[in-house]
């Protein structure tokens, strides 16, 4: 996975370096993977919502939360998904 911010990266996530795959849990890798595979042979127009584990900037190690993924438009979405990253409370 290739990961960047489109604006800036939200306050309540923890800073993680370049390529650190620790952004997520790595016990919610696997339904990340699987809702990404499932997406490339999907309409553009569909996304999914996985709950996740996301790295934390507070005392808490993990915040709860969601990720929303969709396809990128045209052929590239066949592997470029963008994803929208949600605290849950």
């Amino acid at each position: 996975m290739i990961a960047g911010w489109i604006g800036d990266r939200p306050t309540w996530i923890g800073h993680t370096d370049p390529g650190d795959p620790g952004l997520f849990h790595l016990d919610d890798w696997d339904i990340l993977h699987a809702a990404s595979r499932a997406l490339r042979t999907a309409d553009p127009s569909d996304s999914t919502v996985v709950p996740i584990r996301v790295r934390a900037t507070t005392g808490h190690q993990w915040h709860p939360g969601t990720v929303t993924i969709r396809r990128h438009h045209g052929q590239v979405g066949d592997d470029l998904h963008i994803i929208h990253i949600s605290r849950s409370h």
